[in-house]
């Protein structure tokens, strides 16, 4: 039991330190991608994930209301 405790204080121990290496890493050295992103149409893109989302959106409620009217010719 004892043993046990140990690798579980030990697993514990590892990963907080691991955490805090990490959070620590961004902050070192943070990348500007402002120059990337800059030119980029924003306005564009968000149309169209919104259009692709809105399609899928009426693909599901098409496929839904099929089962539903698929169930109700079953039980009639």
């Amino acid at each position: 039991m004892n043993n046990v405790m140990r690798k579980i204080g030990l697993l514990i121990v590892g990963v907080s330190a691991s955490g805090l290496a990490m959070a620590d890493a961004p902050a070192a050295g943070a990348v500007d991608y402002s120059a990337l992103t800059s030119h980029i149409s924003w306005t564009g893109v968000t149309t169209a994930v919104l259009g692709i989302c809105g399609g899928l959106a009426g693909v599901y409620v098409a496929m839904r209301g099929a089962k539903m009217v698929l169930g109700v010719l079953r039980r009639g």
